[in-house]
């Protein structure tokens, strides 16, 4: 009885010890999935008055300089903007996903540009996402080509994402309601799709 107390006590004891390491030291590392969806912006503090909204181009300028520090070979996947309360395609901020096809799919990069500056970068899987096509309209001329489709609505704000060979955009209809969205190419801008849902 003495031996199996032997073994027993320290096993209960070290048992206690992982069992507490997990609870109450351990926390899991997020992942963090590459969505199409609309992302919801962070606080940023800043004192009013600085905000200078600029087009999607405008802030994949400042993105790629730090993607290339990144990989060299730097390729952009995804694009989308934190809510916008105008329609002519500018934002505060804007996101950029990039893949690297020597890192491979799942070690992308991601880096948010807020007010023309470098907000936050992270690693971020890029599996199910492909490359966006060169030259791709901007934001603003997509923005002008949308609003033909959001005819008739009040949009209390809009989302913009570009990723492999479309832009999609989405109209937060005032008064609530299934928003809509309009898909068109990213290249010449021709209409594809409209729909509404969440």
């Amino acid at each position: 009885m003495k031996n199996n107390l032997k073994i027993i006590v320290p096993i209960i004891i070290v048992s206690f010890g992982l069992l507490g390491w997990f609870v109450l030291g351990h926390t899991p590392k997020e992942t963090k999935i590459p969505s199409s969806t609309p992302k919801t912006a962070e606080k940023i503090k800043k004192e009013k008055g600085q905000s200078q909204p600029i087009s999607a181009r405008k802030a994949y300028q400042i993105a790629q300089s730090y993607a290339k520090k990144w990989a060299q070979d730097a390729v952009l996947v995804d694009v989308s903007n934190f809510i916008s309360d105008s329609n002519d395609g500018l934002a505060n901020q804007w996101a950029f996903i990039f893949r690297s096809p020597q890192k491979g799919e799942s070690d992308g990069y991601e880096v948010w540009i807020a007010d023309g500056e470098l907000s936050r970068e992270e690693t971020t899987p890029t599996r199910f996402l492909e490359p966006v096509e060169n030259g791709w309209l901007d934001s603003d001329v997509i923005a002008q080509k949308a609003q033909e489709h959001f005819q008739g609505l009040t949009c209390k704000n809009y989302w913009y994402g570009l990723s492999g060979n479309t832009w999609q955009v989405k109209c937060s209809k005032k008064g609530g309601g299934k928003p809509k969205w309009v898909e068109l190419s990213a290249v010449t801008g021709e209409f594809i799709k409209t729909w509404e849902d969440y």
